[in-house]
């Protein structure tokens, strides 16, 4: 008869056998698993699952099913029920994992009341645990060993591992560490550990650790704290520590925890790593060796600054404060908390940080109570590292102000360290108090030990002074010592405490509180050292350690920021200029000095050295050159000074550049007429009176000069009593006119008159009378015209009329005589003139043939 596993539900409820904390699994080789099963009414749905995840999900039917998932490769199977609302039922036949079946009786149902033969009613999901694909390797999760094993470390690159094997028949390392008296109690890594550690500020991240305890028998025993932690020291001197590994789980034949360590931060680097077991620094059980094996440590390292969880600048006119208060230990009162915020007006958001010591704790989560205005509001539990057993912390903010805070205290017993332990209320601020603050939450605790830790503050460019605040709890009032150092490069300054402040109540807080004076401005970090070991209690010599002690919130380092400072300098002298010309630059006489940036803006203004003044556009250099300016102006530099984001400006002396007045000297051109000269004169205007000339062409000075008729130009300078000038120019330039007269003459016996006629344009005048271009005359003689043109420049002519009236003595004669042969003669005529002949013929010869 076959065996069936049936169940109901839809609950998840995925139970490993091994109940121990596992942050990661080992892999193994992979390999199918066959599932056969079906439902009842055929619309079951499940899920396949290794460990938490799933794997797959079916939907059945009412005949059995063979369904196959591969790559499996884990050491638990289940499969979880997941839609059960009553008449569904899931029956499963077997499974097999590799070539491995297992049917359900080898399984395990989340809920034992569940089982029947052959059938469960009720929700869960049955897991099959210890099944692998068949390898070879040890499975760490394996509760019946042998074979012993750890798991395998986990390390990124360039992170630094140790680690060490397991015995596999035996269980056994060759480290492993007991309680005090018991066996080796702490170990010391070997190194060498990489380069990157020796220096710092150095943030550690223990990323990956590995804690094994395995041996036959093992099942059966039940050892506490088999845990420890990491101390990292440099020269010596412890500089950080972790917080514990948990505790390793008991009753199986072997067991491990596997998970982070968190991160330290140090301030100089690492030259020694120890592996502590638990028992160092407190009790361990009576007769109980608590043993546990280190398997493996992995560690790397980063050098960048946290970032701080306050970071206010010079320029943001905000403070965080720090009110605390304590609870009575002394029964004579409530052990509830109030705090009163002073000035809360001012406050725009409250952190709030409740601590608590013991069992008597609010688990998770606790509330506060405010007033003016009235809330109450919830603080979540905080992680905390360090060597303080059994601490809780609990913080939350709050957006707004309140007048008081009230947190109402978990138990009502007040009589000793355990309980409600301290609340401080960070009050952030709208306050310009001209600092700078950075802070850190620290979350850590100690006792009897070294804890150090770094926070980033900023710059600045002087010294300053730092005020470091921590808030300590846990403190109590048997006179043990804490001491508190800080260093910010060179300068280190502590403050020793012997308990809690008191005016704060009797138990358990003090904000501890060191002052480094003249911390070089370059300095960008403060590291804090709590100690509190016995070797370096000031009150006991190297006996008693000091106190165990929590610092969870924010270490602040407040610096009062240098006021913003700057000196103008000075620039050139006044000056005067002539107008339309440049003063040329003004000169840097002192640069301007300050504690921040410098910058220059040159400004001018026309109204004077009061008012007016507006920035020149590009004129950002130490010196400035005018130009040509035509006006009287002011002029000065502007020095401004930024400094942590702040700005302040001083004014050089103001300088007068004076424009005396324009001096003109305007001169017009001359035309004139051909021949002698003329008178010019010139006068200047403006300026300054006290003017004097100069003439070019070597004519020498003076405002009037004669000046020759003939083309020309000329330059006058005219200078006035200031040493101005002003130049004009005129040219010269010369009218001609051209006349000329004739005549149709001579006068003669006939020709009883003559026509003059006169050119050259203008009007005219002949002598004798007469305005026309033309004149008749009947008498011979010479006769001048004169021509005058439109611009008046005249010219004169003359013409010579001459007359012939003399009577001609003509003579004739003739080369005859008439021959018989000669039948021709020529008479010839002289006297001048024209001729006429009898008989006809007007030359001066005439040819006849008769005789007469």
């Amino acid at each position: 008869m076959k065996s069936y596993f049936t169940f109901k539900g839809n609950i998840f409820a995925f139970l490993l056998i091994s109940m121990f904390i596992l942050l990661r699994y080992e892999s193994y080789s992979q390999c199918n698993v066959t599932v056969r099963l079906r439902g009842d009414i055929g619309t079951e749905q499940v899920r396949f699952k290794q460990g938490s995840t799933t794997l797959a999900t079916h939907t059945l039917t009412t005949s059995f099913q063979t369904i196959v998932y591969s790559g499996f490769n884990g050491t638990t199977f289940g499969v979880e029920f997941i839609n059960d609302d009553g008449p569904r039922n899931v029956l499963i036949e077997w499974i097999q994992v590799g070539s491995t079946t297992y049917t359900p009786s080898h399984g395990t149902h989340s809920n034992a009341s569940c089982n029947s033969s052959g059938a469960l009613f009720c929700n869960g999901t049955l897991t099959w645990n210890n099944v692998s694909c068949g390898s070879t390797s040890c499975n760490p999760d394996n509760s019946s060993a042998p074979p012993f094993c750890a798991p395998t470390p986990t390390c990124s690159s360039g992170s630094y591992l140790w680690s060490q094997t397991i015995n596999s028949s035996n269980g056994n390392a060759n480290v492993s560490l007991f309680c005090p008296g018991s066996g080796t109690s702490s170990f010391i890594i070997p190194g060498p550990y990489p380069s990157s550690f020796a220096n710092g500020p150095l943030t550690l991240n223990i990323t990956d650790v590995v804690s094994y305890d395995g041996y036959s028998g093992r099942n059966t025993v039940t050892q506490a704290n088999e845990k420890w932690r990491l101390v990292f020291k440099k020269n010596g001197v412890t500089v950080a520590t972790t917080g514990y590994t948990n505790d390793v789980p008991d009753q199986r034949t072997q067991g491990y925890w596997r998970g982070s360590l968190g991160n330290v931060s140090v301030p100089n680097g690492v030259d020694q790593i120890i592996i502590e077991h638990w028992g160092v620094t407190q009790s361990c059980t009576t007769g109980s060796p608590n043993s546990v094996a280190p398997v493996s440590v992995c560690i790397s390292a980063t050098t960048s600054q946290p970032q701080p969880d306050i970071n206010l600048t010079c320029a943001d006119g905000k403070k965080v404060t720090l009110h605390a208060g304590g609870t009575n230990l002394n029964c004579g009162g409530n052990p509830d908390i109030n705090i009163s915020i002073p000035n809360s007006g001012q406050v725009y958001q409250m952190v709030v940080e409740v601590i608590y010591k013991g069992s008597t704790n609010p688990g998770n989560s606790t509330t506060v109570n405010t007033l003016n205005p009235a809330g109450t509001h919830t603080l979540t539990k905080v992680n905390l590292s360090g060597s303080s057993p059994d601490v809780h912390v609990y913080r939350g903010t709050i957006t707004g102000t309140a007048q008081n805070v009230t947190h109402n205290s978990n138990n009502s017993s007040c009589g000793s360290n355990w309980g409600l332990q301290s609340m401080v209320v960070y009050a952030y601020r709208n306050l310009n108090e001209n600092i700078s603050q950075t802070g850190t939450f620290t979350n850590i605790s100690g006792y009897c030990d070294l804890q150090s830790y770094t926070i980033p503050i900023q710059t600045d460019v002087a010294p300053r002074t730092l005020v470091i605040q921590v808030p300590i709890s846990e403190l109590t009032l048997d006179n043990r010592y804490l001491r508190l150092k800080a260093t910010a490069g060179l300068v280190t300054a502590e403050t020793i405490i012997y308990g809690p402040d008191q005016t704060l109540n009797t138990c358990c807080v003090n904000i501890v509180t060191v002052t480094l004076n003249n911390v070089p401005g370059n300095t960008n970090s403060v590291n804090i050292e709590i100690d509190t070991r016995s070797s370096t209690n000031p009150g006991g010599g190297a006996t008693g350690c000091g106190q165990s002690w929590v610092a969870a919130g924010i270490t602040t380092v407040t610096a009062q920021c240098q006021v913003c400072i700057v000196t103008p300098g000075s620039i050139g002298s006044n000056k005067e200029i002539c107008y339309n010309t440049s003063a040329g630059t003004l000169t840097n006489n002192t640069s301007a000095t300050g504690n921040g940036t410098i910058t220059y803006q040159w400004q001018s203004s026309t109204t004077g050295c009061s008012s007016g003044w507006t920035n020149i556009v590009n004129a950002t250099n130490a010196t400035y050159a005018t130009g040509n300016l035509v006006q009287t102006t002011y002029f000065r530099r502007r020095a401004r000074n930024t400094f942590n984001g702040n700005t302040c400006d001083e004014f050089s002396n103001c300088v007068t550049v004076t424009v005396n007045p324009q001096l003109t000297l305007t001169i017009s051109n001359d035309e004139v007429c051909g021949g002698g000269s003329f008178i010019k004169t010139v006068q200047a205007s403006g300026g300054t009176p006290g003017y004097t000339y100069s003439w070019s062409s070597g004519l020498g000075t003076g405002n009037q000069k004669s000046i020759p008729a003939a083309n020309a130009t000329y330059i006058v300078t005219v200078s006035d009593s200031k040493g101005c000038q002003a130049v004009g120019s005129f040219t010269v330039t010369v009218n001609t006119i051209t006349a000329t007269a004739t005549n149709d003459g001579p006068l003669t016996c006939i020709k009883t008159s003559v026509t003059l006629t006169a050119t050259g344009g203008g009007t005219y005048a002949w002598s004798g009378g007469g305005t026309a271009a033309t004149k008749i005359v009947t008498a011979p003689g010479t006769y001048t015209v004169t021509v005058t043109s439109t611009d008046g420049c005249s010219a004169t002519a003359t013409t010579t009329v001459a007359q012939n009236i003399t009577v001609p003595t003509p003579t004739a004669t003739n080369d005859g005589p008439l021959t018989c042969i000669k039948t021709s003669v020529t008479l010839t005529a002289t006297g001048g003139g024209t001729y006429a002949w009898s008989g006809g013929g007007t030359a001066a010869t005439k040819i006849v043939t008769a005789p007469g």
